[in-house]
């Protein structure tokens, strides 16, 4: 059996292979899974060597450094799909945070060989936009989470992106579905294990589609806003990518205008200058 994993990170303990990793080179660093029955004493953080995270009134993630563990509390039975995505985000986005990378809530799409962040508020439409792109053969290479090197690389996720009914319906994607936690889980294709960061697009909602360059004040402080909320992260990471291409994509409400958004954006993406290089 081969190993499996996403975000740079080897699973050990998954149990089956998934659908939605890739093969992992045994040097990637692992990551430990455990799923333990509930207990409803608290577990306390301790800063940079453990977090946690209360996913309902009785199941919990835990994070910890030394070991690198993924723990799952629950008293029921939680299938490796969850694992995968989305609990093995928060794990890999602490991580980040600890190992002073950049991790930030945003899906990423590769557009002629460079990784794109699209970044958003839950409701804004992210994962429809990287769905569509998929059926129009852009390699997505992360649903959920964006977590960027410092050597401005951009690392590949789990295959996969989970839609609402609604947005499924509307699209009607031609990728393979699953139903995972009362959403339809499209199953991408292959991805490299990195690509070059191209730059940030930030999503907003307007009365027209239009495309437009973000000034630095505006982009540092969407870049503060995206970052995951589940560790200390680092300022000197942040840094490093605020010369990145940043856009603002905005566009109007309503699955009619999507194929419209994603020629747009793709238009304004080919516009910038190429990856960022270290």
């Amino acid at each position: 059996m081969h190993a499996q994993g996403a975000y740079g990170l080897r699973l050990i303990g998954l149990g089956a292979q998934s659908p939605w990793l890739m093969p992992t080179a045994r040097s990637c660093a692992g990551l430990a899974i455990r799923r333990e029955p509930w207990r409803p004493e608290p577990v306390p953080d301790i800063a940079g060597e453990r977090f946690t995270l209360a996913m309902s009134a009785r199941r919990r993630v835990r994070v910890e450094r030394d070991p690198a563990t993924l723990i799952v509390e629950s008293p029921t039975a939680i299938p490796d799909a969850l694992v995968v995505h989305p609990y093995l985000s928060y794990a890999a986005a602490i991580h980040a945070h600890w190992e002073g990378r950049s991790a930030l809530h945003g899906g990423v799409v590769a557009i002629d060989g460079c990784a794109w962040v699209l970044l958003a508020d839950s409701f804004g439409g992210k994962t429809t936009l990287l769905a569509a792109l998929a059926e129009r053969a852009f390699t997505v290479l992360s649903d959920d989470l964006a977590i960027i090197d410092g050597d401005s690389t951009v690392r590949r996720g789990p295959r996969c992106v989970d839609l609402r009914r609604t947005a499924f319906h509307a699209l009607q994607p031609r990728a393979p579905v699953t139903s995972v936690r009362g959403r339809s889980r499209l199953s991408l294709g292959p991805a490299p294990p990195c690509l070059p960061l191209g730059g940030f697009v930030a999503l907003r909602w307007g009365t027209a589609t239009t495309v437009e360059r973000v000034g630095l004040a505006e982009r540092s402080q969407i870049l503060v806003d995206s970052r995951t909320a589940w560790g200390p992260s680092s300022a000197a990471s942040m840094l490093d990518i605020l010369d990145a291409p940043f856009l603002a994509l905005s566009r109007r409400r309503g699955f009619s205008a999507i194929d419209e958004t994603a020629d747009v954006l793709v238009a304004g993406v080919r516009c910038q200058p190429g990856c960022l290089q270290r």
